[in-house]
C-alpha cells in the first residue's frame, strides 16, 4: 500500500526489540586471556589497511606502505579489530569506536563523536574510558571479554564481518555490558539490515578539478582513482566505502612538468596545515625517487617531452609514469641505458618548486553527504620515514612505448612499443613491475588489434581484434599463443567469472560467450546507442557497460541487466567497477552506482539513498511534491520494488526550503526515524 504521509506515531523503542534473555543459547569455544601477554595478545599481530572496509586484508591492501592512509584491522583468531585511519593502534575498543563511526549516522564519522557517545551509552557502565583507546589499550579484564565477544559475533554473525561487529556493539549497548556470552546472536532481532541485490544508488559530485583530465587509472590497494588533471597535477579520488561527511577526495599531489629543481635541505619541524606535502618533507627522497634523479636522465637544453599516463604502484607512494617525445624519436626496442622519455617508477609526488592545496568532495557511499562545494580541509602530518626502507627509483629509457598497462599480482607492466618511423610491426613487451627490467618475450600486433584485456586473475591477455578475424588469447608471461576467440566486430570485451567473456560489439550488441574458438553465446541483448566502455569487478560477478546514453549495470552469473541508469555517456572518460560499485568520471564529476554495501540502519541506509540524482527523478514523478513525505512512498514511486520501499515506512523525509515548488530549490533534508529507541533527524546537503 502506498502512504504519502509523514510518521505521526513513534514505533515501539528497539532496545525493547533488542533485550536478551538470560539463558540464550549461544556457546563460544575461545578462552579468555587470563595475563597480559594474552590480554593484549593482538598487539603483535601485524595490522594492514582495510581501504574497503570488508574485515579482509587483501594481498592489494597489504601492500599499501602507509596503513595511516586507510582504515585498519587485525583478524586475532577470528575477532575481527578494527580502527579508523588516524587511530595511534588497533584494539577490540578501537573496533567499536570504528563501528560507530560507520553505522551511527548522527556522528557522520567523526571518532571524537563516537568517542563520546560510547562513552556516554556504554563505557561508563562498564568500566572503560573511550577517550584513550585510540592511544592506550583498555583495561586488562574488559579487553579479554570484549575480544571474546568480537569472536562471537563472527561465528555467529549473518552478515558481512563489519557488519557482523556492528550488531554485537547494539546488543552490548542495549544490555549495558560488553559480555554476550550466554546470547546467540543468530537468534536476536537486528537493527541492521541489508538491501545487497535490492536496491541500487546512484548518486553524483561536480568536482571542477576534473576539467580535462587525462590519464585515468585506479589503484585497486587503497581504492583511488588516480588521475592527471589538465595542467598535469596527480590527483587522487578516493572511491572505497566511507562514513566521513567527507568521503571522496579529488586531492592534488604535485606538479609534473618541471622535472629539475633544487633540493631544500630545510629540517623545520614546523608545520602548516595550509602548505603542501612538499613544504614538510622532501619527498622524492622520501617516498621513491625523482625522474630527474634517475642515473641516465638526460635533459638537454631545447628538449621537449610529455607525460601521458600514470599508473599508480600499489604501495601507494610510487607510481609508473611514461613520457613520449615530442618531436625527434629514435626507434628502439629495448630499455636504453640514458635520455628522457619511457617508463618511470618513482614517486607519486615527483616534487616541483610549486605547491597545490588540498580539497576534499564527497559521495554518500555509506550514508554522507552528497553535492555542495569542495570543502578546504587540514593536510594530516606525514609519518616518519626509514630512508633504507623506501623503495628506489627505476627506468626504462625508450622513446617508442605508446601506453601501458599494470598486471599487480603478475608484478608486470605490459606496454605497447610504437614504430613511428619505420615498417615494423608495433609489439607487446613485458617489464618487471619492481625493477622495469624488460623480459624477453614481445607479441606482433596488427593494424586490428584495437585493445588487450586481462583476465580475472592476469594469467591471460585478450588482444581483441575490432575486425572480422578472431581474437587471441596469450599468456601474460610469456606472450606465447593459447587460443583464438571467435568474436569479431568487437568494441569492447572484458572478462567474468566461471571463464566466460562479455563482448560489447560495433553493431549496439552485447553477448555473453565462452572463452573458446567457437565463442558459444551464452545470452545477447540490444543497447541505446554507440558502446564506450565496458568492465568487470574484480571479482567478476558484475558488469558495467557504458553508452552515449546510459550505464547498465550486469549480472554475470545470471546474464541479467540489474539496472540501467539514463546519464550523458559522452562526457565519460573513464569507467571503474569495484565489487560494491561502479564509478564514471566526466568532464567535471564523478558519478556512482553502487550496488552492494547498501547496509546498516535503516535510518542510515534511507540517508545514503536518498541522493541529488533521487531528488531529481522525485521530480519527474507524477506524484511530485516537496511537502513533508514519506521514504516508502518515495522510494515506491520512483522504481523501488513494493516489498523493500515499504521497509522505510517509518522514515519522514521533509525537502527544504520548506516552500520548494520544484527540484532545482530544493539544496537538503531533513530525514527523521527512530535509531536504537531514539527520534533522530538527520540533515543532508544535497
Amino acid at each position: 500500500m502506498l502512504i504519502n504521509h509523514p510518521i505521526r506515531k513513534l514505533a515501539l523503542s528497539i532496545s525493547s526489540v533488542l533485550f536478551l534473555s538470560a539463558c540464550g543459547g549461544g556457546s563460544n569455544n575461545s578462552t579468555s586471556p587470563t595475563n597480559s601477554a594474552d590480554t593484549y595478545s593482538y598487539s603483535s599481530l601485524k595490522v594492514c589497511a582495510d581501504a574497503d572496509l570488508d574485515g579482509v586484508c587483501s594481498a592489494y591492501e597489504q601492500q599499501i606502505s602507509d596503513p595511516s592512509t586507510s582504515p585498519k584491522m587485525i583478524n586475532d583468531n577470528g575477532a575481527i579489530l578494527t580502527a579508523h585511519a588516524k587511530s595511534k593502534m588497533v584494539s577490540p575498543f578501537t573496533t567499536l569506536v570504528h563501528s560507530e563511526m560507520l553505522f551511527n549516522p548522527t556522528l557522520k564519522g567523526d571518532p571524537e563523536k563516537a568517542i563520546i557517545y560510547l562513552q556516554k551509552v556504554l563505557g561508563d557502565k562498564v568500566g572503560v574510558n573511550f577517550s584513550s583507546v585510540d592511544t592506550a589499550h583498555g583495561p586488562k579484564q574488559q579487553t579479554a571479554v570484549l575480544l571474546k565477544t568480537l569472536r562471537q559475533a563472527q561465528s555467529q554473525g549473518q552478515f558481512d564481518p563489519i557488519l557482523n561487529i556492528a550488531h554485537a556493539l547494539d546488543l552490548m549497548i542495549a544490555n549495558q555490558t560488553l559480555d554476550l556470552s550466554n546470547v546467540n546472536l543468530k537468534s536476536q532481532p537486528s537493527r541492521q539490515v541489508s538491501f545487497d541485490g535490492l536496491l541500487t544508488v546512484h548518486g553524483s559530485q561536480v568536482d571542477s578539478s576534473m576539467v580535462g583530465a587525462k590519464s585515468i587509472t585506479y589503484n585497486p590497494a587503497n581504492k583511488k582513482i588516480v588521475f592527471l588533471d589538465s595542467s598535469d597535477n596527480v590527483r587522487q579520488i578516493d572511491v572505497a566505502n566511507s562514513n566521513n561527511a567527507v568521503s571522496v577526495s579529488a586531492r592534488a599531489l604535485s606538479k609534473l612538468i618541471n622535472i629539475t629543481r633544487d633540493h631544500d635541505d630545510d629540517d623545520d619541524d614546523d608545520y602548516d596545515d595550509d602548505d603542501d606535502y612538499d613544504d614538510y618533507y622532501d619527498y622524492d627522497d622520501y617516498y621513491g625517487g625523482s625522474i630527474g634523479g634517475l642515473p641516465g636522465w638526460d635533459l638537454k637544453p631545447g628538449q621537449e617531452h610529455q607525460l601521458v599516463q600514470i599508473i599508480p604502484a600499489l604501495n601507494g607512494i610510487q607510481s609508473y609514469k611514461l613520457y613520449q617525445p615530442k618531436n625527434f624519436a629514435k626507434y628502439s626496442e629495448k630499455c636504453e641505458s640514458a635520455g628522457i622519455n619511457g617508463i618511470f617508477l618513482t614517486s607519486l609526488h615527483d616534487k616541483s618548486p610549486q605547491t597545490t592545496k588540498h580539497s576534499k568532495v564527497s559521495i554518500d557511499a555509506y550514508g554522507g553527504a552528497s553535492g555542495g562545494n569542495p570543502i578546504p580541509i587540514p593536510i594530516p602530518k606525514p609519518p616518519p620515514v626509514n630512508p633504507d626502507t623506501v623503495p628506489k627509483g627505476k627506468r626504462c629509457f625508450n622513446d617508442n612505448f605508446d601506453w601501458m598497462m599494470p598486471l599487480y599480482q603478475k608484478k608486470s607492466i605490459i606496454a605497447q612499443i610504437k614504430n613511428r618511423i619505420g615498417s615494423e610491426q608495433d609489439k607487446l613487451i613485458r617489464l618487471n613491475a619492481d625493477n622495469l627490467v624488460m623480459g624477453n618475450g614481445q607479441y606482433n600486433l596488427k593494424t586490428t588489434h584495437d585493445f588487450v584485456v586481462a583476465s580475472l586473475d592476469e594469467s591471460e591477455l585478450l588482444i581483441v581484434d575490432s575486425g572480422i578475424e578472431s581474437s587471441v588469447l596469450i599468456d601474460s608471461t610469456t606472450f606465447a599463443p593459447k587460443s583464438f576467440i571467435g568474436t569479431s566486430n568487437a568494441k569492447a570485451a572484458a572478462f567474468t567469472i566461471n571463464d566466460k567473456l562479455i563482448v560489447g560489439h560495433k553493431d549496439n550488441k552485447v553477448t555473453w560467450v565462452e572463452k573458446s574458438i567457437a565463442a558459444t553465446q551464452l545470452h545477447v541483448f540490444d543497447v541505446d546507442a554507440t558502446i564506450r566502455f565496458l568492465k568487470s569487478s574484480p571479482n567478476g560477478k558484475h558488469s558495467a557497460l557504458v553508452t552515449d546514453n546510459s550505464l547498465y549495470l550486469l549480472d554475470n552469473s545470471r546474464y541479467q541487466i540489474i539496472k540501467k541508469f539514463s546519464i550523458q555517456g559522452s562526457a565519460v572518460k573513464d569507467l571503474r567497477v569495484l565489487n560494491d560499485k561502479a564509478v564514471t568520471v566526466n568532464d567535471n564529476s564523478i558519478e556512482y552506482f553502487q550496488f552492494a554495501k547498501i547496509s546498516g540502519p535503516k535510518l542510515k541506509v534511507a540517508t545514503q539513498l536518498i541522493t541529488n540524482r533521487l531528488r531529481d527523478k522525485w521530480g519527474q514523478t507524477s506524484s511530485v511534491h516537496w511537502k513533508a513525505t514519506n521514504m516508502g512512498f518515495l522510494l515506491e514511486k520512483t522504481g523501488v520494488a513494493v516489498s523493500v520501499a515499504s521497509q522505510f515506512d517509518s522514515i519522514n523525509v521533509n525537502w527544504l526550503p520548506t516552500g520548494a515548488t520544484e527540484a532545482s530549490q530544493v539544496t537538503g533534508v531533513n530525514i527523521s526515524g527512530l535509531d536504537r529507541g531514539t527520534w533522530t533527524t538527520l540533515y543532508k546537503p544535497l
